[in-house]
């Protein structure tokens, strides 16, 4: 296990502090999403304290008690990354010095992020609630409702199809959900927010208020 990132010291000897750099890395390292992060679908900004040298590399890194907020996995995945950043050389005065800032590192989840199971809805579904997600699963109509179900856990989600406030971008994928749901079911992975309903006829505690089709393979 990596070793927990420490605050740095207040002052460190010979290291000029600039907290806002006027300048951007010249080489930046994507980093990998932790995997328990992804399942949770949690997003964060890492704030790094972090020092480089004279020829702007990384020396050394820190964690604040603003960086330990967050989980330990995505601080350990943001440092590793941004070990491997660089950036052109500091100079006062015309020298190169080195230098204490601070490093932002995003985690964002977005339409291009691979989908989790519908099961993680159902084992936490209060974890999720007020999420924009994006799921994967079988969809398939039971008592005229579009849900959304998986072979690997009970459960289901209905689909709400036409949104709250947005309507949903009805593109050749989205015709092909409504195609599949007329004739069968269909192997999908959807984005849309996950709403807590518990409304009256609805066949699950939460529905997908859907924004878009990712994918739609029919069975």
């Amino acid at each position: 296990m990596a070793q927990e990132l420490a605050p740095l010291p207040k002052t460190i000897p010979g290291v000029v502090n600039i907290p806002h750099l006027n300048q951007s890395p010249t080489k930046m390292v994507k980093p990998v999403y932790p995997p328990e992060a992804l399942q949770r679908w949690v997003q964060a900004t890492i704030v790094l304290d972090a020092v480089l040298d004279s020829n702007g590399d990384v020396e050394t890194l820190g964690c604040d008690v603003i960086c330990k907020d967050v989980r330990e996995d995505m601080v350990q995945a943001a440092a590793t990354a941004v070990r491997q950043w660089k950036w052109n050389p500091v100079l006062l005065k015309g020298n190169p010095v080195r230098v204490r800032t601070r490093v932002s590192v995003e985690f964002v989840l977005d339409e291009t992020s691979p989908a989790i199971s519908v099961c993680n809805l159902f084992h936490d579904p209060a974890w999720y609630a007020g999420r924009v997600v994006n799921v994967s699963g079988i969809a398939q109509k039971q008592g005229g409702l579009p849900l959304l179900v998986s072979k690997d856990c009970a459960g289901s989600l209905v689909i709400a199809m036409n949104g709250d406030a947005t309507p949903p971008i009805e593109d050749a994928k989205y015709a092909a959900l409504e195609q599949s749901l007329l004739s069968g079911v269909a192997a999908v992975s959807l984005r849309g927010l996950i709403h807590d309903d518990r409304g009256v006829g609805q066949l699950a505690g939460q529905r997908l208020v859907l924004q878009r089709v990712l994918r739609c393979a029919p069975e």
